[in-house]
């Protein structure tokens, strides 16, 4: 079996379309366990995986601000 490569800039990508999606999404639908949480758990989750993986990109990019 290949080793699984993690891809920073396309986990990024990914990142990005979710944050613009959370950002376009109205803010009164913000309970916990609805789908704007989620959205925002699983940017948490993209952006902690950046950082932990890639250290480098993630300064360049400045994914700790986000997070």
């Amino acid at each position: 079996m290949a080793p699984v490569v993690f891809n920073s800039s396309q986990v990024f990508r990914e990142a990005e379309v979710l944050k613009s999606t959370i950002t376009a999404t109205r803010k009164d639908d913000f309970s916990v366990g609805g789908e704007l949480w989620s959205s925002c758990q699983s940017l948490r989750d993209l952006y902690k995986s950046i950082l932990l993986s890639d250290l480098s990109y993630a300064l360049e990019k400045k994914v700790e601000q986000e997070l």
